[in-house]
């Protein structure tokens, strides 16, 4: 699980983002782990020294793996976050993009944390110089939700509260933690869209039995070709699409359900590819807000696509 890469880029590959567990390394139930498992830009920050962590090696770990990734998003959980503070600490010019930081351990107190990362005290409050979110619990025992908004706040950052999640690790049962993902594109830049206006447009067409004719598209549109069972042609249009994604063998392209979504695996997949915010030829795509459009078959089969906006159009 942690062979892929230990501390930086392959060859000339660099990775996009940074992931960095805290004490004890995350394991493979850990949302970390899996995270680096579901693809190549996700890279573990490996430390010499889990179990009995100093401050100056964690540092000199950190700051190699940024530099070999310049750019890069840093994931950090725990005890990591402190020791990304420490390390911005000594090297202020580092070039991070952006922090996600979450369940930030207390070193300062000996309540809430073991004194294996006694080292790290005290925590560091001085002003982080990229975007940074702080992602907390209400029950989590290394950290009261007071002080991870208040580490928040000296990071000049903003805390997500998400409820009873405990330390947000492998004991907390998140699996590949979709909302983690949600997070991690909004400090990217990228948003899932509000559903409103799409659950309008799908309304128009009453889904069950109709047929899925044809598939088009061009640079900045998908056109869906849909007949409704009184046999009126439809064409279904998204615009500012990222992705889409066909599974089955579609024969007879009867039309079982059509549902929309903004928590999708593969919606956040195509966020998380979508990579640094840059202006294309698409208004729409440059929006940086996407949802799911999933059309289910009777024959089993299923499509999925990405985009920004949907509109209906007769015929």
């Amino acid at each position: 699980m942690h062979d892929k890469i230990l501390f930086g880029g392959k060859g000339d590959f660099m990775a996009r983002y940074l992931i960095l567990p805290g004490l004890g390394n995350s394991g493979p139930e850990h949302w970390q782990s899996i995270w680096e498992a579901s693809g190549p830009e996700f890279v573990r920050v490996q430390q010499s020294d889990w179990e009995n962590p100093k401050r100056a090696d964690w540092i000199a770990a950190i700051a190699d793996a940024v530099r070999v990734n310049p750019g890069a998003i840093l994931i950090c959980h725990s005890l990591a976050c402190a020791a990304l503070a420490h390390t911005l600490a000594v090297h202020p010019d580092l070039p991070v993009k952006a922090a996600l930081l979450v369940a930030p351990a207390d070193c300062d107190d000996p309540n809430f944390t073991p004194d294996e990362v006694r080292d790290f005290a005290p925590m560091p409050l001085a002003r982080l110089p990229f975007p940074v979110l702080v992602v907390a619990s209400i029950d989590d025992t290394y950290v009261s939700l007071a002080r991870a908004k208040f580490f928040a706040k000296a990071w000049g950052g903003t805390c997500i509260d998400i409820g009873p999640r405990g330390h947000i690790n492998s004991a907390s049962n998140l699996g590949d933690w979709l909302q983690g993902r949600e997070l991690l594109a909004r400090i990217e830049g990228v948003r899932v869209a509000d559903l409103e206006a799409p659950r309008q447009v799908v309304s128009q067409i009453y889904w069950p039995d109709s047929n899925f004719l044809e598939l088009s598209m061009d640079h900045e549109t998908l056109r869906l070709k849909i007949q409704d069972t009184n046999k009126k042609p439809y064409v279904l249009e998204c615009w500012g699409y990222i992705g889409y994604q066909a599974a089955g063998v579609w024969e007879e392209g009867v039309i079982e359900s059509v549902h929309l979504s903004q928590e999708d695996t593969f919606l956040l997949d195509c966020i998380s590819r979508l990579g640094r915010p840059h202006n294309t030829d698409s208004d729409y795509r440059n929006r940086r807000e996407f949802f799911c459009l999933i059309i289910n078959l009777i024959d089993g089969s299923q499509f999925k696509f990405v985009q920004n906006s949907i509109v209906l159009v007769e015929g």
